[in-house]
């Protein structure tokens, strides 16, 4: 048991601590604030109970991602006794006792600890708007006709609510497509791992109350296209069920389960290394997201991912909060200058109070002043609760602050981030609930110069109006705004985001009813209103491309559906209103139906990605962003920053890169006054230039990473490449006359 621990509940009863205190300056705020409300209850349970019966007690764990120092190796956290699940070599996922991390965060190879990350699920005529279609039917180049189905490329996804053996996810003959399933939970360092087909086959679901992953893994690779039952007027249709989805020739790799961020990228790890082992290219989806971070690509979940990304190509929901005022950004012409804005939180949550995390990021180190006060209807008073302008942590509650406050608490930490080395103020808000007559007010100053930017996820907005937004400002309030909504996770430097535009608006249900797009704005053609977007702190605009998500039919989970018949007790989220369509699989019966929001648009791109990946499988997440930017649609309704590129156009992408192959062929054999040779002979690099008097040759991971070189006299070079780990690497040889580079695949 540590021994800090009395002394952090000493500190807590004498009314909050300093982070610092404990060592915590390589500890992000989240992390902070969730030892404080830890520390908190812990304190109070001494209280009641004893310290002798609490130390008794198991401290829960949490995941938490580690980035070391130049030299150290995960090696050092094994040594201490911690989990460790993901090694990607500065970079390391482990899960954690709550009691144990001032162990960690002491530790001298250890630069930061990021802790209590969370992620939440983000919500056939699209096929055919986005030219999958015509990839699946042909590509015509060079008087060359193929098609593009995902074939030899892996698909692969972290998501919740999956069911792998649905009919959408088997070939032909009954055999699985699903190679590889990672189930987490909450309670384990490990997931459980199924392997083989009858392994697979004996696996249900990680969870029967939810949908999500089966939808989007439909979009991403679903290939059911054969008899059944399906709606498209009053009347059931018996054919071909046509809402299958867009890799449909792909392996597929699963993660799924508990989504904190240690298992998250762990998932998105194990799918990268099996596709590797089988020397095939992969592309991951994320249909997952967040509001709070940093939104500069800094933190360590995003860093982890970049990492991942340099061996795959990972594409990430935009976010669905393109109509939500959740976010401010000020710069501060002085210092008398401020920010002030009421927190106001939607009743149609059907929480009674602020429940969601709020998170206020400066430009720069230097301190802001952040005060949170309470503010009186009837005589415009403001009563202040605290004031954050350095390194602290706190719980602000009606005990500790004030009589304002009516239930509830909100966990609060300050400082300068370990990783990007902003000054930061993270609050854990658990339904914090007001006096009648009271209003939560923030009050941000800052030097000037300086700007900051406040993110809100959970069930509240800013508004410059107690009553709520859309009423009349008071002066020296500020609004929210959605303008800088974009999913925190998308704003990595290695990955791509995908926001959704409109391909539908209606779809029929199984009782014969129409089903419309509930709210206005949804034009056909047009962007999603939903679709998040905004700028990464460092200026460049997101999302990269839209793809649709709008009404998209997909796969449901058989499990989700018996749930919902059995718990709701009628069928509006059942067998009967929710489905779409119905096959026979079996003794088995398999259902579609619809959903939207970014969540569907992302698996769309991801599988549009792996027909790029099947038609050239060296191309990196840079390569793909050049063709998105030289091939996506633009039209009438493409204009603005909301939107990337355009529309994602699959088979213009395809012709984009087979004329870059064509182009690149060409230009090889022109560097050089002879014929370069480049071959993979038994475990051997093989190069032959007929006519070189000396050969060198280096050959490069795609992040620019040296693996391995050779020189010599003559001809004819040989370079082993046993020693090589499996994956995709670009082959440069120099010779007097010139050089020459060639991507290949060990």
């Amino acid at each position: 048991m540590n021994k800090l621990l009395p002394i952090i509940a000493a500190t807590l009863l004498a009314g909050g601590c300093s982070a610092d205190a404990f060592g915590q300056s390589k500890l992000n705020m989240q992390g902070r604030a969730l030892l404080e409300k830890y520390q908190s209850q812990r304190a109070e349970r001494i209280r009641t109970l004893g310290t002798k019966a609490v130390e008794a007690e198991a401290s829960p764990r949490e995941g938490a991602i580690v980035m070391l120092n130049d030299g150290a190796t995960a090696d050092c956290l094994r040594q201490k006794g911690f989990e460790v699940q993901s090694d990607l070599g500065s970079i390391v996922t482990v899960n954690v006792p709550l009691d144990s991390v001032d162990i960690l965060i002491d530790m001298p190879e250890v630069k930061s600890v990021s802790l209590g990350g969370k992620k939440r699920l983000m919500m056939n005529n699209a096929r055919s708007a986005s030219k999958v279609d015509e990839a699946h039917q042909e590509i015509n180049f060079g008087g060359t006709t193929a098609n593009y189905d995902g074939s030899g490329v892996v698909v692969g996804l972290m998501d919740s609510g999956l069911e792998p053996n649905h009919v959408n996810f088997l070939n032909a003959d009954g055999s699985s497509r699903v190679k590889r399933v990672w189930a987490y939970d909450a309670y384990s360092s490990t997931p459980d791992t199924y392997e083989s087909e009858s392994e697979i086959k004996n696996f249900t679901t990680d969870d029967r109350t939810e949908t999500h992953g089966t939808h989007v893994a439909g979009i991403m690779a679903g290939s059911y296209n054969r008899s059944g039952k399906y709606y498209t007027s009053s009347s059931a249709t018996n054919g071909n069920i046509p809402f299958y989805g867009v890799a449909t020739g792909a392996d597929i790799a699963i993660s799924c389960g508990d989504l904190s961020d240690d298992n998250i990228i762990d998932g998105v790890s194990r799918i990268v290394d099996y596709a590797e082992e089988q020397g095939q290219p992969v592309t991951v989806n994320l249909s997952l997201g967040c509001n709070y971070g940093p939104h500069d690509g800094s933190d360590a979940f995003s860093q982890a991912l970049d990492q991942l990304a340099r061996r795959s190509v990972i594409c990430i929901a935009a976010g669905n909060e393109g109509e939500d005022n959740i976010t401010l950004e000020k710069q501060f012409s002085s210092s008398s200058d401020q920010l002030r804005t009421f927190v106001y939180f939607n009743k149609d949550y059907g929480i009674s109070g602020i429940d969601g995390l709020l998170d206020i990021w400066g430009s720069d180190s230097t301190p802001l002043t952040v005060t949170f006060s309470a503010y009186r209807t009837s005589t415009k008073a403001l009563t202040t609760l605290a004031t954050f302008n350095g390194s602290k942590s706190m719980t602000i509650s009606r005990s500790t602050n004030s009589s304002a406050i009516s239930s509830g608490s909100m966990e609060v930490s300050s400082g300068i981030d370990p990783n990007n080395g902003r000054f930061n103020v993270y609050a854990y808000c658990s339904t914090l609930k007001f006096a009648s007559g009271y209003r939560l007010v923030i009050t941000v100053s800052g030097k000037a110069g300086q700007s900051v930017n406040l993110y809100f996820e959970g069930n509240s907005e800013f508004c410059a109006n107690p009553s709520g937004p859309g009423n009349s400002p008071l002066s020296g309030y500020s609004e929210g705004s959605p303008d800088q909504s974009i999913n925190d996770m998308a704003c990595g430097d290695n990955v791509i985001a995908v926001g959704a535009y409109v391909t539908s608006d209606s779809w029929y249900t199984p009782d014969g009813e129409m089903g419309y797009q509930s709210g206005s704005g949804f034009t056909k053609g047009a962007i999603a209103p939903y679709s998040s977007y905004g700028t990464r702190f460092q200026g460049d605009a997101l999302p990269h491309v839209c793809a649709p998500g709008s009404a998209i039919i997909s796969s449901y989970s058989r499990y989700y559906v018996n749930y919902c018949d059995s718990y709701y007790g009628y069928d509006d989220y059942g067998t009967s209103d929710a489905m779409s369509a119905t096959a026979a699989n079996g003794s088995d019966t398999d259902y579609w139906g619809e959903m939207d929001g970014t969540s569907m648009a992302t698996p769309f791109m991801t599988g549009v990605v792996a027909l790029w990946l099947q038609a050239d499988p060296s191309l990196t997440t840079d390569n793909i962003k050049d063709i998105i930017s030289r091939s996506s649609i633009k039209d009438s309704y493409t204009n603005g920053s909301r939107w990337g590129a355009g529309k994602v156009d699959a088979a213009e992408g395809l012709r984009t890169i087979l004329a870059d192959l064509a182009s690149l062929g060409a230009a090889e054999s022109a560097l050089t006054s002879g014929n370069v040779d480049i071959r993979i002979d038994a475990n051997t690099l093989v190069i032959t230039a007929p006519g070189a008097s000396t050969l060198t040759a280096g050959v490069y991971a795609l992040n620019g990473v040296m693996a391995a070189q050779a020189q010599g006299n003559g001809d004819m070079l040989t370079l082993p490449t046993s020693g090589l780990a499996k994956g995709v690497y670009v082959v440069r040889v120099a010779s007097p006359t010139g050089c020459v580079s060639k991507k290949i695949i060990l």
